[in-house]
């Protein structure tokens, strides 16, 4: 929490986006707290163990992650429908119960000892925050509750699809919320629609006539593609027709599937190639990247530019973003807990920088590798567009 965020609550009422009403009270009490975070946050410990080949990197915005180093992920579809029917209480009861079985002389015992003390503290302070949301509901009376508008909503709001017999999803509840996005022009939580073959043509006319508003809701996930391409990867087919949108573009089967593939670290590839150009210097901030293989200007051919990206540069940026992405050591506590639940899952994940790397890939139950080097092909296509423009 820096001197840049106890000023910004002021002024969080104030801005464009994500407006947030904060009691003074509030206030003095974040800004209370505040100075025990300073230098003494997981960005701040992270930066610190970054070796100067990744440094280099992060300090002239060729590549960021702010998805490793600020936090642990929350781009997952949770299984409310199993929270709903169990409650918090369920939960709160399983957690105990795991925390009493602890061995605390085993030393592995101590990591979970305060993963379990963590989510029970998690688990009050959702309850103290539902009764909020409970007595506000008591005051703004005659609001219907969304139970289901076709497939399951959760974080991002999902609506439409089909059901697990491969019958349409859609709902009055679907137009509803449709209608109410329409109406409030909210651009949070996202809206998505699963759209398939056989859905409900009143209401896809619907969907297009709220796209022509122009705030860009809703997004349509196409079940023609995301359910077989599950299936493809072992998720079960029931499982593979309940699947959600989260986060921005990412879908995942709640409770069961999920890996954010997505958002987490971001490469400036133009900017990676602009570098290649230049003999291994970065344009910008005059910084050696990597070795240089001479100037574009002095290159005869496509294929020399290929060979000094896939020589040295292409290399540079994949390995300092595989040491944020893989290496646990820059990985905060919260994912490395969550690991443990995530083994569960019918699934198994694997970080898509692996196969770039020529690291060991892991394979789901049928044997089959997760991700392939695809990308890496569609990027030296678009490479060579670029290249091309760039001699014109």
């Amino acid at each position: 929490m820096t001197a840049g965020f106890r000023d910004e609550l002021d002024k969080f009422e104030k801005r464009d986006g994500d407006v947030f009403y904060i009691t003074e009270e509030t206030k003095e009490q974040l800004r209370a707290i505040a100075p025990f975070w300073e230098h003494n946050n997981l960005r701040e410990k992270g930066e610190a163990l970054l070796p100067d080949e990744v440094s280099v990197f992060m300090e002239t915005g060729v590549f960021g992650m702010e998805g490793k180093l600020n936090a642990g992920d929350a781009h997952l579809a949770v299984n409310y429908g199993k929270m709903l029917a169990e409650g918090l209480s369920g939960y709160e009861q399983r957690t105990r119960d795991l925390k009493a079985a602890l061995d605390l002389t085993d030393p592995a015992s101590v990591d979970q000892y305060v993963f379990y003390k963590a989510v029970l503290i998690v688990i009050d302070a959702v309850r103290k925050f539902a009764k909020r949301y409970a007595k506000l509901a008591k005051e703004l009376a005659g609001k219907e509750h969304l139970s289901s508008a076709g497939s399951p909503m959760y974080q991002n709001v999902t609506i439409g699809g089909q059901t697990t017999d491969k019958q349409d999803a859609v709902n009055d509840l679907s137009f509803l919320v449709l209608k109410s996005v329409a109406q409030t022009r909210l651009t949070q939580p996202n809206l998505t629609v699963r759209y398939h073959k056989n859905l409900n043509k009143r209401f896809f006319d619907e969907c297009v006539e709220v796209m022509k508003l122009g705030f860009g809701m809703p997004a349509l996930n196409n079940d023609e593609i995301i359910i077989p391409s599950f299936i493809k990867w072992g998720v079960k087919e029931e499982d593979a027709y309940n699947y959600s949108a989260i986060g921005c573009v990412e879908t995942a089967v709640p409770g069961k599937w999920g890996y954010r593939c997505t958002g987490m670290s971001y490469i400036n590839f133009p900017r990676v190639l602009l570098c290649a150009m230049n003999n291994g210097v970065d344009m910008t901030s005059g910084k050696r990247f990597t070795k240089g293989y001479g100037y574009f200007k002095d290159m005869k051919s496509y294929d020399e530019l290929l060979s000094a990206w896939d020589t040295r540069v292409i290399s540079a940026a994949l390995s300092a973003a595989f040491v944020m992405a893989v290496h646990p050591r820059f990985q905060p506590m919260s994912v490395r807990g969550w690991g443990q639940w995530q083994r569960r899952m019918d699934v198994m994940r694997m970080n898509p920088w692996q196969k770039a790397a020529h690291l060991p890939t892991t394979q789901t139950r049928t044997g089959q590798p997760l991700y392939s080097n695809r990308w890496l092909s569609c990027l030296r296509r678009r490479l060579q567009a670029v290249s091309c423009l760039i001699k014109r």
